[in-house]
């Protein structure tokens, strides 16, 4: 099972990448989701939220650019976290999509236990996981579906690759990128500021 999903994570086709991390983050999320819901304290990451103190302009325009850019963040560290890479089995593993399920499960952890603000609203689980699905007004989906396609464009396109005991590196020269990887990178970045205008849409909606 781990060597098919490794196979489809690293496909040439980078289709198969998409559906096959698409599936890893159902699972990632909802699954966290339930269990934190469950098992951690209500507000367990309120208190550790880089948006609590973060001030938006009241101009949907300037509020996007701001999100959009916050949101960047999380693309630069799984775009440098693709540069490495790790041997396991025949296949080298790239830390873009660890990366990835990492900002997953923070982020399931944040909606299992109300950790939006420093004030909890205690809302029951079913009606916590299927606001999720209202993108048009709330961005979380949206905006981790572009981090998928950005993970998947730069899955096989690590610089420094290591085995464990030897380390091979490569020049960024050396390193092909199709058509549909660099449409796919971008698609993701246009999805991400769609989250960002979704969300600063319902930023200004609620001041």
């Amino acid at each position: 099972m781990i060597k098919f999903i490794r196979k489809k994570l690293y496909s040439d086709n980078v289709w198969s990448r998409i559906a096959m991390l698409i599936c890893i983050f159902c699972f990632a999320f909802f699954g966290v989701t339930i269990i934190s819901y469950y098992l951690l304290p209500k507000g367990f990451l309120s208190n550790q939220s880089n948006m609590k103190d973060f001030e938006t302009s009241t101009s949907l325009l300037v509020c996007t650019l701001q999100i959009f850019f916050f949101n960047m963040i999380s693309v630069l560290c799984i775009l440098v976290a693709s540069i490495f890479s790790r041997k396991k089995g025949e296949i080298y593993v790239s830390s873009g999509y660890y990366c990835f399920v990492l900002f997953v499960i923070i982020n399931a952890i944040t909606l299992g236990t109300g950790s939006f603000s420093e004030v909890v609203v205690d809302v029951a689980l079913f009606e916590r996981i299927i606001s999720m699905f209202h993108i048009t007004k709330h961005a979380g989906l949206v905006e981790m579906l572009g981090q998928v396609l950005i993970a998947c464009s730069l899955a096989n396109k690590s610089l420094v690759m290591t085995d464990g005991k030897q380390t091979t590196t490569r020049k960024l020269k050396e390193i092909n990128y199709t058509k549909t990887e660099i449409a796919v990178f971008a698609f993701g970045l246009i999805i991400m500021f769609l989250g960002a205008l979704i969300e600063s849409n319902t930023i200004i909606k609620m001041s």
